[in-house]
């Protein structure tokens, strides 16, 4: 029951990250066609039998870009999921959840049009690209957390440590319900116990956990 109901919510954040994009001016298919040649896929083929995911999630502008250009998009190219078992990635303070796709990390790219240049996001945030954090904290984008951050308001601090608490001892339900385990998880020994709250709390004093 757990996984058909991981499937749905997967299905259903989708769903509002196509609903985000489609209420968003800037947002449109300027790459896809550059993406579809990039990975060497035959497009008309692939609307005929698997279409391909695209959205274009996120532009990023410098301050000094006073261009319609941005110096990079946040785009989810990836083929339909064939599987409903979640992963997740670690990006610094950042956890993205998803499946499995062969393409990107976990099927998100950052492509910048003045260079013409493809990234997948990990190469991207492992490089320092300018601006990269700014993907995570203001593009909006379901599936991206900060690590620990188990009240879901992008903001790590000792109410995430209380939280925790709170859920273990059956206070409260986690607010990230499936998903709390790749987000709450802050140590990543696998459980969501003590010791995250207690590693959150030195965390935030500077203090190795």
């Amino acid at each position: 029951m757990k996984k058909y109901l991981s499937l749905i919510l997967i299905s259903v954040m989708i769903c509002l990250s196509v609903f985000y994009a489609s209420a968003n001016d800037t947002v449109q298919k300027r790459y896809e066609d550059i993406m579809y040649e990039k990975f060497g896929i035959n497009k008309e083929l692939m609307y005929q039998y698997v279409p391909m995911t695209y959205m274009e999630l996120y532009d990023y502008h410098s301050e000094s870009n006073s261009d319609d250009i941005p110096e990079y998009a946040l785009i989810k190219f990836c083929s339909p999921a064939s599987t409903d078992v979640l992963e997740f990635v670690d990006l610094g303070p950042y956890t993205i959840v998803g499946v499995y796709y062969e393409l990107g990390t976990l099927g998100y790219h950052i492509y910048s049009p003045a260079t013409d240049t493809l990234y997948t996001l990990q190469e991207a945030f492992d490089m320092n690209l300018d601006g990269i954090e700014k993907v995570f904290t203001d593009s909006k984008t379901e599936m991206f957390y900060l690590r620990g951050d188990s009240d879901d308001n992008m903001v790590l601090n000792v109410k995430d440590a209380t939280a925790i608490q709170k859920a273990i001892a059956g206070i409260i339900r986690p607010a990230l319900g499936d998903f709390d385990i790749f987000v709450s998880d802050f140590n990543r020994d696998r459980e969501i116990n003590i010791k995250d709250a207690t590693a959150i709390q030195k965390h935030i004093a500077g203090l190795e956990y």
